[in-house]
This record gives C-alpha cells, sequence and structure tokens, in this order.
C-alpha cells in the first residue's frame, strides 16, 4: 500500500495537522523497510523529511530513538540524521531514549557520535534523565562507555541535583554503586544545600544510607547541614529513621562522624 501511494505521487514530505510527515510515522513505528522504501523512491525528499519537525519539535530520528528501534536509528544517521537535534524540551534523540531506558538505542547513538553533555530544558544530562525515569545504569555504564560519562557525573540540574542525587532520593541502590564507582562525589549539595546523604534521609532509602557510610568521605557529610540548617540526623529523626540507625550500630557515626 505504501509503495502504490508513493508511486501515485504522495509525498513523504507532507506534513499533517500536528506537523508529523508519513517518516515520523513509519520511524514511530519501527518500519526500517518502509523508510528505505521512501527514501529510495523519493531520494530528492529525503533531506528535507530527516529536519522535518513536528509541533512537539521532534524529528524522525527522534520518534525511532523514543521507541528504541535501534537499528532505524542507525539507518537514519547513516542517512543525514542530525544526532543533537533538539526538540521543543531541548531533548536530543539521546536524551528520549535515555528517557525510556531505551539502553540498545543509546548505545547506538553514543557510537555514532551523539553529544553526552547536551542538557535539557531543565539543564539535565542524559545521566539525570536516565536516574529519573528509573533507568538501568549499569546497562549503558558498562566497561567500554563508562569512562565517557566521568566528565559530567558532577553536572547540576536547575535545582543544583546531580545524577548521584537523584540515584538516592529514588533509592536506586546499583545505580548509586556505579556512579560511585565512577567517582561522582557525595559532598556536592544542590540548590537547599542537601547531599546525597540528606536526600537518602529524607526519602527513607537505608539502602543508600548504609552504601554513603562505607564511603571514605562519610565523614564530610553526616554531619552537613542543610540551607535550613538541618543535618541528616534531624532529617533522619523527623523521618522516623533513627531508632532503625540506633539499633544498627549506626549511632556512633551519625553522631561524632567517627
Amino acid at each position: 500500500a505504501v509503495e502504490l501511494c508513493l508511486r501515485s505521487g504522495a509525498k513523504i514530505s507532507t506534513q499533517q495537522h500536528d506537523l508529523s510527515t508519513p517518516v515520523h510515522l513509519a520511524c514511530s513505528q519501527g518500519t526500517l523497510k518502509i523508510v528505505e522504501l521512501m527514501f529510495q523512491m523519493q531520494p530528492e525528499e529525503k533531506e528535507v523529511s530527516l529536519k522535518s519537525c513536528d509541533l512537539q519539535r521532534m524529528t524522525p530520528l527522534h520518534c525511532a530513538a523514543v521507541f528504541d528501534h535501534f537499528a532505524l536509528v542507525d539507518y537514519l544517521v547513516s542517512q543525514g540524521a542530525n544526532l543533537n537535534t533538539l526538540n521543543k524540551d531541548r531533548r536530543t534523540p539521546l536524551h528520549l531514549a535515555a528517557s525510556r531506558n531505551a539502553w540498545k538505542t543509546m548505545k547506538t547513538l553514543i557510537r555514532l557520535g551523539a553529544d553526552i553533555s547536551l542538557k535539557d530544558k531543565d539543564n539535565r544530562n542524559m545521566l539525570h534523565i536516565m536516574v529519573t525515569h528509573d533507568g538501568e545504569l549499569d546497562k549503558i555504564l558498562d566497561h567500554e562507555l563508562s569512562t565517557l560519562f566521568i566528565p559530567i557525573l558532577e553536572d547540576q540540574d536547575k535545582n543544583g541535583n546531580t545524577s548521584l542525587h537523584y540515584a538516592a532520593k529514588r533509592g536506586h541502590i546499583k545505580s548509586v554503586e556505579k556512579l560511585l564507582t565512577l567517582g561522582a562525589s557525595i559532598l556536592t549539595k544542590n540548590n537547599d544545600g542537601q547531599n546525597v546523604f540528606h536526600l537518602a534521609c529524607r526519602y527513607g532509602r537505608l539502602n543508600i544510607i548504609f552504601q554513603i557510610l562505607k564511603n571514605e568521605q562519610t565523614n564530610s557529610v553526616v554531619n552537613e547541614a542543610d540551607g535550613r540548617g538541618r543535618t541528616p540526623l534531624h532529617i533522619a529523626a523527623n523521618e522516623g529513621l533513627f531508632n532503625y540507625w540506633f539499633h544498627h550500630n549506626n549511632t556512633n557515626r551519625v553522631y561524632t562522624g567517627k
């Protein structure tokens, strides 16, 4: 049916009411063969189709990336799609893949040269986005790629949070362990003056609390006050965690930092 429409003169760059094109729709569905057919039959329309944006400023590459159609992503880039194009939220195809935990697409885009340092409208990089969407960092921060992310570990979003802040807040122990292994700092404070220990206490993330207590920099954070003058112990007591710590032999470290 697609080939018949194309032979009848239908243009692959024609935009409908939401400004999406047939190429956008095919990329959302992940139909690689149909996209190949479109470009083969109308090569003169390929460039404009790849650059075309819908009302959300989404390109066909955004559409393929958000649904983890990694083979199609590879093909679109080979045909000239811009790896780092931004949608209305200033998100790249890599950001959208990160928001869906689409690690195959993320690896494909990074291998092809996507810029991992770019930030969206909330000043969040792909690590922020992965963690806030419950992504599995170990799938992308493997031995082959992990060193690429070291320069962006301490990036802070509009709230001053690093990816480690969000991992601690959401209780992602594997992500916390991975970020700490790569060198993420537990000392960094957000706009509220809170470090990761404050957040772990605030949200009752006991597994994160114990992980941080093992860190050699623990003495520097356990008695640190936030912007309201509260230490992690103040927050823990307020959240009902004090008794748990007392009965698990961590009281000394919390009180004295020893």
